[in-house]
């Protein structure tokens, strides 16, 4: 099999001096993800020999986000087209796709992506109608695969009394745990006792300056971070520890898995309008849905209105959560389809 050359100038991908005639900061970002692509498949070369498929096979390249390893599967499938007949596909997710998510408002190579991917699959329907209507010349590839949490034995954790809050999460500014920490401290005036528990941590000085912040500012008796932990042990802890809600006051976001695993517990949730987050709500669940732009007292206020229904109402509203998780979020469930899409080839019609 020939070397293939480490060269954009290749397939759909521009010359680099067409990348320059571009915005300057868009040039940028174009050459340094093709730079980052480039090492990395300089790299999978070296032990290629081991993962190398028998002559004439079928091959699937499966990236999970629509990024870098997008960019690595072309230059992979374009080395092995010749010899087998390969498939590429892609999941979308959040900062992936999703452009306002990017400082600068731009995302690298887009449609040279999409003419190399044979589909794109995003998680949410949001993300897939924006990518088609922004992108109709590839509408064909892109069509909605969900992602899920997995099943467990049921342990309805969810209780409205004592008041617990919990947030899931990387501690950075996108997170907008602020509003969380400002809402338990408006809450605090109406209930003696109010917890917040915070899953996730984060290594950049936003982070160690945000725990040493609010564990100040509200004390161990009503906020505690729990640190970063491994998915398994965010399953344990909610066996473990009664909530009333899970909290997401994201700026942005794909389709959380949080949520899911939030919901696969019972919990209700309260969570803001952004990305994909809306298709995880549906009928007799809590109506937690708030808008991007909440303040702290729009979320304070929201959290009161689940503390103070019914004890009855809350019970159907915990209730409804774990039915809509068994009925979209299963990944049992999830993961089987997509499997199937990725086993067999899907033929595809171009648009007009």
């Amino acid at each position: 099999m020939a070397q293939q050359s480490f060269t954009p100038d290749r397939g759909p991908w521009p010359p680099l001096k067409a990348m320059f005639r571009r915005h300057p900061v868009h040039s940028a970002f174009d050459a340094y993800l093709e730079s980052r692509a480039l090492a990395a498949y300089s790299g999978l070369l070296k032990h290629e020999d081991e993962f190398l498929p028998s002559a004439g096979s079928d091959v699937c390249i499966y990236s999970y986000w629509f990024y870098l390893t997008a960019r690595v599967g072309a230059l992979v499938k374009d080395r092995w087209s010749p010899n087998y007949n390969v498939r590429l596909v892609s999941r979308g997710h959040g900062y992936d796709v999703n452009v306002q998510a990017s400082r600068v408002k731009y995302l690298p190579l887009r449609e040279e992506l999409l003419a190399s991917v044979d589909s794109l699959y995003p998680v949410s329907d949001d993300t897939t109608n924006y990518m088609k209507s922004t992108y109709p010349r590839f509408a064909h590839k892109v069509e909605t695969r969900r992602l899920g949490s997995p099943g467990h034995e049921f342990v309805n954790q969810a209780e409205q009394v004592p008041l617990h809050l919990v947030t899931v999460s990387t501690i950075r500014p996108l997170k907008r745990l602020e509003l969380v920490g400002e809402a338990v401290s408006l809450l605090c005036k109406h209930f003696g006792d109010v917890r917040w528990s915070h899953l996730g941590s984060g290594s950049s000085a936003y982070a160690s300056e945000f725990i040493q912040q609010w564990s100040a500012a509200l004390g161990p008796k009503h906020v505690k971070f729990v640190g970063q932990l491994a998915n398994r042990d965010v399953h344990q802890w909610f066996r473990e520890n009664s909530a009333t809600v899970l909290i997401n006051a994201s700026s942005s976001e794909g389709v959380p898995v949080s949520i899911m695993e939030a919901m696969s517990y019972g919990l209700p949730i309260i969570a803001t309008d952004v990305g994909g987050t809306r298709e995880l709500f549906e009928e007799d669940m809590f109506d937690g849905l708030l808008p991007a732009d909440i303040t702290s007292q729009n979320l304070a206020d929201t959290i009161l209105r689940l503390a103070t229904c019914e004890e009855t109402k809350y019970r159907e509203q915990a209730q409804a959560s774990r039915r809509a998780w068994e009925n979209s979020w299963h990944s049992e469930k999830n993961y089987k389809d997509f499997i199937h899409d990725l086993e067999v080839p899907r033929p595809f019609t171009a648009t007009p």
